[in-house]
């Protein structure tokens, strides 16, 4: 049992939060510096950390948005791929010098 209904709470507060879109232009060469977790079919990648070195890291630096844990990559250049396919082509985008790509990112704001 709880410790809600233990001690016979009768109300609930539950706090519901809408993640902000947001688009990360990223114009270089080089790792996203990205713990994340996907199946073959979910929709897109969650974030499961961002590490020190990495181009989002550097993005994180120069905005007042943080990509942070538990956000999800929903799009890659406007299209919207499944979480494997997603990590596929991001692979290949990234190995290419001079090659720009856009990510959509849900940002959840903690409180």
């Amino acid at each position: 049992m709880s410790s809600l209904a233990k001690e016979g709470a009768n109300s609930l507060e539950l706090l519901v939060s809408r993640p902000q879109v947001l688009t990360v232009s990223l114009k270089k060469q080089g790792s996203l510096g990205l713990k994340m977790k996907y199946s073959a079919a979910s929709a897109g990648i969650i974030i499961d950390s961002v590490l020190p070195d990495g181009l989002i890291a550097d993005w994180n630096q120069s905005h007042p948005k943080q990509i942070a844990p538990g956000d999800r990559i929903i799009a890659l250049d406007g299209v919207t791929l499944a979480g494997k396919s997603m990590l596929e082509e991001l692979k290949v985008r990234l190995g290419h010098m001079g090659l720009n790509i856009d990510l959509s990112i849900l940002h959840y704001d903690i409180l």
